[in-house]
């Protein structure tokens, strides 16, 4: 090792004991001997084979030690042992400017943030602003830190890479040459996570794209590969590739660029004459050549695929029967649940959020803040709840059937199965409906964790189960637990499983809703919403209903306002 890497191993050493709260003058000791060797003038070999290890400030005997074993061996075992103890996801928030090891260990101690994607997701439910040395420009200041360091990562979110597509489409328009450019592949089929982008361009060459694309800003590196294909990388690292499409073959090219590969392949199995070229690495121009989607698979006699389903997975019994199922949409959405408010973590007053679901034109949104579990996110007690319930009775008066609010609350489900407020409370309190979900305790083990839930999903008054698996994007893994038999559960008992629409979740994801579906389950869309503009995720959580092929009636936010009454009421009553 030369001597920046073990001046780098050296602090980090030095932070490992900052974070566990190792004596001061230990982890100080650390950070002087690094700093020596960086501003020593001397390189290692010389400073160990003639022994002036010592004649630099700070290094004594023992760091003299420590120093030539890293040197030979690249490692220490103190080094190992305290890396051990640390979540390796701190040190990826510590690259974050203005966020020292002294409030990453308030984040970790009080939120049990452990990595960058929690970090984001809090910040997203604004649960740092009522934190000691935090607040709301500090919360801000971290998110901007967090995007700068997403290009690192080579696997991004779809909300990321929809926002950077956005942005290149809109530059690519500002240019009178192209006639059209379209997102396709894994962001047009809406995948959860994407690992490169693909655009559809129309009315300029490859030649000439390159020229235009070393003009934008949305553009870092840009490299012709043939006639038909350019590629490069977006600033935050993200893959492209441009295709140059032609506008008599669009439906053809859309079909190619879209995919997925398996899809593709379930289309060329088809029988057509000619079979379709669809594998367009070599520049190939796609066959047949046709205007449209629908004309495509009308031309081999199959029915339309929407792109969400693109995926090799249902199609072949689409292609079989020779009909595909009516998906839902969003105009079918009349209403929506899981959105919080002022009174826990939301960011908007109940009465803003009222306001805007009427501006949607919604027919009714159920407000479900945190209970009284949920310390971090200021979770309501009794008298909270009952001050709540009084604001939204006023409110329902005001909109005078404009709007039904519907009173609800996410409920933690506490680590033995209960429900975070004993049966009198709830009792007493009388809520529409109640989203249980699990926001602690992370780590039990499969069969404890399946039993947990089961026990919140066998009482009356559960109506839905938030966020079913746990799982944060890029950041949290689900826990461990036997989602197949929660679904059974779920059905036996009539609660509703959610597909959770924040783009950090995305929870169920389409195969399980798909299974869920198929087993007898309702389902709901649910925004999850901290902000007014979360409200507008509601797309993501339709997208992966789409992507399971679900119909309307699989979705009670499709439900008549009538309907869901009902269902409220048989939830409270057991009629």
């Amino acid at each position: 090792m030369d001597k920046k890497e073990v001046a780098a191993l050296l602090k980090e050493i030095a932070l490992f004991m900052e974070i566990q709260e190792e004596e001061p003058f230990r982890a100080q000791s650390y950070q002087r001997a690094a700093r020596a060797l960086d501003d020593s003038e001397e390189d290692l070999d010389t400073l160990i084979q003639e022994n002036k290890l010592q004649t630099l400030p700070g290094i004594g005997d023992n760091l003299e030690k420590k120093i030539k074993e890293i040197y030979s061996t690249g490692t220490h075992p103190l080094h190992q042992e305290l890396k051990n103890q640390v979540p390796e996801g701190l040190l990826e928030i510590l690259k974050i400017p203005g966020l020292g090891v002294k409030k990453v260990k308030v984040l970790f101690r009080e939120l049990g943030i452990s990595n960058l994607g929690e970090l984001a997701y809090a910040c997203e439910e604004n649960r740092l602003i009522e934190i000691p040395g935090f607040g709301k420009k500090t919360q801000d200041k971290i998110l901007e830190g967090i995007e700068t360091l997403l290009h690192y990562q080579k696997s991004f979110l779809l909300l990321t890479a929809r926002e950077v597509l956005n942005r290149v489409q809109k530059d690519l328009l500002s240019y009178d040459r192209v006639e059209n450019c379209v997102a396709t592949g894994s962001v047009r089929r809406w995948c959860d996570i994407v690992h490169d982008l693909d655009i559809l361009v129309s009315g300029i060459s490859a030649e000439d794209l390159i020229p235009l694309l070393i003009e934008m800003e949305t553009i870092k590196e840009t490299e012709l590969v043939n006639e038909r294909l350019v590629v490069g990388k977006t600033p935050e690292g993200i893959p492209i590739d441009f295709h140059i499409g032609d506008k008599k073959a669009w439906g053809s090219w859309l079909v190619a660029t879209t995919g997925n590969s398996l899809h593709l392949g379930l289309i060329q199995e088809n029988e057509g004459d000619p079979p379709p070229v669809l594998d367009l690495r070599d520049g190939k121009v796609p066959h047949p050549p046709i205007q449209t989607e629908e004309e495509f698979y009308q031309y081999y006699s199959l029915p339309f695929i929407p792109p969400e389903l693109r995926e090799g997975s249902k199609e072949k019994e689409f292609f079989q029967n020779n009909s595909a199922p009516r998906l839902v949409e969003p105009q079918d959405i009349k209403g929506i649940f899981h959105v919080h408010t002022t009174y826990s973590d939301g960011a908007a007053t109940l009465k803003k959020v009222v306001e805007e679901c009427h501006h949607l034109g919604w027919k009714f949104v159920g407000i479900s803040d945190h209970s009284q579990s949920a310390f971090y996110a200021n979770g309501l007690e009794k008298k909270d709840l009952e001050r709540q319930a009084k604001e939204l009775e006023n409110l329902n008066k005001k909109y005078g059937g404009g709007i039904k609010l519907f009173h609800g609350v996410e409920c933690d489900i506490l680590p033995d199965g209960s429900l975070d407020y004993p049966d009198s409370v709830l009792d007493e309190l009388n809520l529409d409906f109640i989203i249980a979900s699990v926001h602690s305790n992370f780590r039990m083990s499969r069969e404890d964790m399946t039993k947990r839930i089961i026990k919140a999903l066998q009482h009356p008054r559960v109506t839905m189960l938030g966020h079913p698996t746990g799982r944060l994007l890029l950041a949290r893994e689900a826990y461990s637990l036997d989602l197949e038999e929660i679904i059974k559960v779920a059905v036996e008992n009539e609660v509703v499983l959610e597909i959770n629409a924040n783009p950090y979740r995305l929870d169920l994801n389409w195969e399980w809703a798909d299974y869920a579906y198929e087993q007898g389950s309702l389902l709901a869309i649910n925004p999850d919403a901290h902000r007014l503009d979360g409200l507008e995720h509601l797309e993501y959580g339709i997208a992966v209903a789409r992507k399971a092929a679900l119909p309307p009636q699989a979705i009670i936010n499709s439900f008549s306002l009538e309907n869901i009454e009902k269902l409220f009421k048989r939830k409270r009553t057991g009629q």
